[in-house]
């Protein structure tokens, strides 16, 4: 009986997974988001459905990446005062967007030559897993803003050579 049910369910499920890709499928902007690598099929439909549609006359959710990096966690909060400092993890954010940079973020390293650079770059320096995956979830970030704003398809190798013509330290080896 409950085997039965599951294949029920499960039925029901790719029912929804298939009207999730047939509206992403309609939606002008996911044309450029697909086009970032490490996005896929589960990826796409939640960053799509986090910057909402593009519109042209200004009315939009967000009017720069720093405001989807601080909704999605991948800035840190800095208290200070006179002597000390702290720096901690940003935990007023939408954790399931936290989650969905960080998967992210982990993908890309596979799929992305300079992402993997970064991360190497990062962990030789002995930060965390997690820190470097925040950092690159932020660097990703500023990415898909720009891809979505101006409506344009991401470039590996123009951004490798942007960062080259930049002097950034990890991407000389590329």
């Amino acid at each position: 009986m409950l085997l039965g049910q599951l294949e029920n369910l499960k039925e029901h499920i790719n029912h929804y997974e298939q009207e999730i890709q047939d509206i992403l499928n309609k939606l002008p902007e996911s044309v450029s988001v697909k086009t970032l690598p490490g996005v896929g099929d589960r990826l796409a439909p939640e960053l799509v459905a986090t910057l909402g549609l593009n519109s042209k006359d200004g009315h939009q959710r967000f009017q720069a990446a720093e405001e989807i990096s601080k909704l999605s966690g991948c800035v840190p909060v800095v208290r200070e005062s006179g002597k000390w400092r702290k720096v901690s993890l940003r935990y007023a954010c939408g954790k399931s967007l936290r989650r969905t940079f960080h998967d992210w973020a982990f993908t890309s390293i596979n799929c992305s030559p300079w992402a993997r650079a970064f991360y190497d770059y990062h962990k030789e320096r002995d930060q965390s897993h997690c820190t470097i995956l925040r950092n690159l979830g932020k660097k990703w970030i500023k990415i898909l803003f720009a891809v979505w704003s101006q409506g344009t398809s991401y470039d590996e190798a123009l951004h490798i050579q942007n960062l080259k013509a930049r002097n950034v330290p990890w991407a000389m080896a590329l």
